[in-house]
């Protein structure tokens, strides 16, 4: 399973979420690397949804595209982070599914965090700089620092 390997500061959007069928979906992993079956207890599923909901949004916009659950046609597209990752708004439904699961990396470190992901801000000046681009993350490593720290407050 993909969740288990994932080694990268963003969960993108999963190809089967794309609603355009212009759009190169190889490029993206699908939903199904992500579903594991009776991974979480109930507890931790709900710890985790509070954590994600913690999350202080960085940017929003509009974008046709489908929930990979349910099918249903979705236009509103934001993206949130807890200064490690940067995920989209879809998550928030996604992790109530009962066989959702995040990247094991990035559940170690929500575990470090006492799945508590603090008082976090967006500086807003920082996030639109051209000069630094946040959405680097998306191809930054765990390794690395990530790059939307940049543009946190805490």
């Amino acid at each position: 399973m993909l969740y288990q390997i994932w080694n990268l500061r963003c969960i993108p959007f999963f190809k089967e979420e794309i609603a355009n069928p212009k759009d190169d979906h190889a490029s993206f992993p699908s939903i199904n690397d992500f579903r594991q079956p009776n991974v979480y207890t109930p507890t931790l599923r709900q710890q985790l949804y509070e954590y994600i909901n913690g999350c202080p949004a960085v940017i929003a916009t509009t974008w046709p595209r489908k929930n990979a659950y349910t099918g249903k046609r979705e236009m509103e597209l934001a993206y949130f982070t807890d200064g490690e990752i940067i995920f989209n708004n879809l998550l928030h439904h996604y992790i109530r599914e009962p066989d959702f699961a995040l990247p094991e990396r990035w559940l170690e470190i929500i575990r470090q965090k006492n799945f508590n992901p603090g008082p976090l801000t967006i500086d807003a000046a920082i996030a639109s700089n051209a000069t630094i681009n946040i959405f680097r993350t998306t191809n930054q490593g765990f390794e690395e620092i990530p790059v939307v720290r940049q543009a946190v407050r805490k």
